[in-house]
């Protein structure tokens, strides 16, 4: 796996996922929709954990995963198409039928 540095952060010990991606984002535009995880070494940090919580001190490196967002798409028929959210289950467009 490869990857390219998106940022450099000076982080406080008691930030939790939600304060490390804010201040990435400020630095590096992460698309709408995309799965985010944050990992020291091996070890994925979790909501609600801290960076002291997943063994993170001064000079530390993470990880950070970026995946694109789960998208499903299914034909039906009756000459439509439904493009899914996999992970939430909604439907985010039909194509074709009276459209």
């Amino acid at each position: 796996v490869g990857g390219a540095e998106v940022a450099e952060l000076e982080a406080e010990a008691r930030w939790g996922v939600e304060e490390v991606l804010a201040e990435v984002q400020k630095q590096h535009t992460v698309p709408a929709g995309a799965r985010i995880q944050v990992f020291h070494g091996l070890s994925e940090m979790l909501a609600g954990s801290s960076l002291a919580d997943t063994g993170v001190s001064e000079g530390s490196q993470l990880t950070l995963v970026v995946s694109p967002p789960r998208r499903l798409l299914t034909a039906s028929s009756d000459g439509t198409a439904k493009l899914w959210d996999a992970v939430s289950g909604e439907c985010l467009h039909t194509f074709g039928g009276d459209d």
